[in-house]
């Protein structure tokens, strides 16, 4: 078995998107020669099958062999891709699941080659995106991970629903791909997440990821916590939440106290309106003070912890210092571990970080390796690893190597007409002082 290419996760994981497609993990190819599908070539769905049927499916074992072979999987392209350029990729994320919640899994891959790579567990970790209920209209988000985004951009886009999912399940059947009204999908409710994994998964799971849409309030999710809690399985269960921490629910903040670990990972790009921006309709003042108070009911509780998720933009890259630089000044006055749970960037659509001027990029690298040389001593060590990885992968980005303003320009343009009230030049001056240079 080589290391070089090998991810444990199709031993040990399955996700589960926001319209009920099971795949092999949340990053996994949506490319149609590599999709997660049936001998019927119809996408694994929660709606049409069962967890069983996926987990020792002749795709996910064909993907199993490959793997163990040291073979670079195409099902995988996305993680190598963000790997060869020195970026942060799920399949790192998947070594450190190994670690903190089944440290056994070499045991079980081994079992399974000698069987023609069947596992006869359920999985240890399922990552669940319940539903598209979202109270944000994130601009680099869609309108299948955010009921908002769908209602916010309907009458400004004619393709609002454009599905990364394609037509082979019955949420996405229109013959062009395109789909005007916004989705819904509320399967938590008509499913059920008890359904979905009822008491016998619950026996194996060491490690939960609930993302959305916005977790935290979506119902279903504090129900079913609340039942992990209530019947001991939380104890032996690593607890993970995605949040754009706008709210906080008092029934979620109790919650966290009953898991082994819970791990908050708050979203947060930027430093004041370019996050506002960004993160539609966010209050920055709110989220700083959420953030605030999740940091120190990570203090009072030595199993909660608190993690940032930064995506970068075209429209936040200027300013990851601002960020970062006060990532740095948080964990010295809370005297607390806070983890960056990943950077990552966004290659489509109107915010595509390709769009940013190659001088642009080259600036903010060297103002982190600034703030990396002058606080290096008083930062832990995965800090300045996370620093490390996100100077490299600014460094070797394909940005606009011509130093062209027009395209971030055009961008702009549109963004103003989104938000009428703010001065969307003056948030971004960065983009309009350095192109007449």
């Amino acid at each position: 078995m080589s290391e070089k290419f090998f991810c444990s996760f199709p031993w040990g994981h399955l996700d589960i998107e926001t319209n009920g497609d099971i795949k092999y993990c949340c990053a996994s190819s949506y490319d149609d020669d590599h999709k997660f599908k049936d001998e019927n070539n119809q996408h694994y769905n929660i709606h049409t099958h069962s967890i069983k049927d996926a987990w020792n499916s002749s795709r996910i074992r064909a993907l199993r062999q490959k793997l163990y072979n040291g073979e670079r999987a195409p099902e995988c392209a996305n993680c190598w891709q963000s790997e060869d350029i020195g970026g942060w990729s799920v399949r790192k994320a998947a070594q450190g699941a190994e670690k903190d919640s089944y440290p056994w899994i070499s045991e079980i891959i081994k079992k399974s080659a000698q069987n023609n790579f069947y596992v006869d567990h359920t999985p240890y970790f399922y990552q669940i995106q319940t539903g598209n209920l979202c109270n944000l209209a994130c601009k680099m988000c869609h309108a299948n991970y955010s009921t908002t985004y769908g209602e916010f951009y309907s009458e400004i886009y004619e393709d609002v629903s454009l599905p990364k999912y394609q037509p082979d399940t019955e949420y996405a059947k229109s013959p062009d791909h395109r789909v005007k009204d916004p989705v819904r999908f509320d399967w938590p409710s008509t499913v059920g997440l008890t359904q979905l994994i009822d008491d016998n998964k619950l026996k194996n799971l060491t490690r939960l990821y609930l993302s959305g849409g916005e977790p935290t309030i979506i119902k279903e999710n504090l129900d079913f916590l609340e039942k992990l809690v209530n019947n001991g399985y939380s104890k032996n269960i690593f607890l993970i939440i995605t949040t754009n921490i706008t709210k906080i629910h008092p029934r979620f903040a109790e919650v966290l106290k009953h898991f082994k670990t819970a791990m908050l990972i708050c979203s947060m790009d930027a430093v004041g309106e370019p996050n506002e921006i960004q993160r539609y309709p966010t209050v920055y003042e709110t989220v700083e003070k959420n953030l605030q108070t999740y940091i120190n009911l990570s203090k009072q509780h030595q199993n909660i912890r608190v993690s940032l998720n930064i995506v970068l933009s075209c429209l936040t890259l200027p300013y990851v210092d601002k960020l970062l630089q006060k990532y740095i000044d948080t964990i010295k006055e809370n005297e607390i571990s806070i983890d960056i749970a990943g950077v990552p960037f966004v290659e489509k659509g109107d915010l595509n970080i390709k769009c940013v001027p190659q001088e642009i990029a080259t600036n903010t690298a060297q103002k982190l390796k600034s703030i990396l040389d002058i606080n290096k001593q008083d930062m832990p060590s995965y800090a300045v690893g996370n620093f490390v990885d996100l100077i490299s992968a600014l460094e070797n980005w394909q940005y606009n190597h011509e130093n062209n303003y027009a395209d971030i320009h055009n961008i702009l343009d549109r963004i103003q007409a989104h938000h009428p009230d703010r001065n969307i030049k003056q948030i971004f001056d960065i983009y309009y002082e350095n192109c007449y240079a």
